[in-house]
């Protein structure tokens, strides 16, 4: 007669193996618990590098993918460099997209390319800059949602567009071709892309804002 096979023992092994990842998940839980609310700094800091930066050109980004992603690369620059302008600490060069592209041309690049950090770095290097801000808009669309409503017997309802915006950011330093900084923001708003966008941008150079009131104490 074949052997049956042990149940308990299979049941064992898929036990613990059930046991460790609670263990894991409740460590997990605890170091969120530990950090409380504090946002982290950006997984690439070089609070340095960042330091002796003091002119800095935003570069148009590469657009989200989609329909609606088409030119969404141009839209964002603008509201960014409020956020940089607001921080007291960098000099930001104007730079006219007649002046870019005669840049990028001399370069031999095109504008998709900006996000490599030797592209940008490049470009800081033929435009004067210390730094250059470049980056990529990874998702720019809407999300619609219809609602009805019942009073006394009338029907009714409407619909309500959300905007959404999630970006990634680079700071590179211009001289070496080296990323100083990292960061990425997610964000939606219902008054439409500009306010979403700068919320996506606040999220963005949170970091970066830190270490300035750092920097200025």
């Amino acid at each position: 007669m074949p052997r049956r096979p042990n149940s308990r023992r299979g049941l064992g092994r898929s036990g613990g193996a059930a046991r460790r990842a609670v263990l894991a998940g409740a460590l997990a839980v605890a170091a969120v618990a530990l950090t409380g609310c504090q946002p982290a700094d950006s997984p690439l800091f070089d609070a340095d590098a960042i330091a002796a930066a003091r002119s800095l050109i935003v570069l148009p980004m590469v657009d989200a993918p989609g329909a609606e992603g088409a030119g969404s690369g141009k839209v964002v620059p603008g509201v960014l460099m409020i956020e940089l302008v607001q921080m007291g600490r960098f000099n930001i060069i104007h730079v006219s997209p007649e002046k870019f592209e005669q840049a990028l041309a001399r370069s031999g690049y095109s504008a998709s390319d900006c996000y490599d950090p030797a592209v940008s770095a490049a470009l800081g290097r033929e435009l004067a800059a210390d730094a250059v801000i470049c980056g990529e808009i990874t998702h720019y669309g809407t999300q619609k949602e219809h609602s009805s409503t019942a009073v006394f017997v009338v029907a009714g309802g409407g619909t309500q567009t959300t905007h959404w915006v999630s970006l990634n950011l680079r700071m590179v330093k211009a001289g070496e071709g080296r990323i100083i900084y990292v960061g990425s923001g997610t964000a939606s708003s219902k008054k439409g892309y500009t306010a979403a966008v700068a919320s996506a941008a606040e999220q963005a150079t949170a970091s970066l804002r830190r270490l300035i009131k750092r920097l200025e104490k």
